[in-house]
């Protein structure tokens, strides 16, 4: 991963804490701005688009935080389960 041999990528612990049960969230790609408020407010680069353009989650990224969900200006990300 980051090219040493003493550093080893760890899997997230669901079992760990207090968790909602597994989703991703989902662009109504319709009612879309292209603000790219979700893009900024996304902490593992699940959301590609550019500005003035409609913007797409790439559910197999998204961990489900919702951290774009109040970002969004007009309320057009919705949560669904994962496929």
């Amino acid at each position: 991963m980051l090219g040493r041999p003493d550093v080893a990528a760890v899997r997230y612990d669901r079992a760990r804490g207090v968790q909602a049960p597994a989703h991703a969230v989902r662009i109504v790609e319709a009612d879309c701005i292209g603000c790219t408020k979700c893009i900024q407010a996304c902490p593992v680069d699940a959301i590609v688009g550019g500005p003035k353009h409609m913007h797409s989650v790439l559910e197999p990224l998204c961990t489900g935080c919702d951290l774009c969900i109040p970002a969004c200006p007009v309320d057009c990300i919705i949560t669904v389960a994962p496929a």
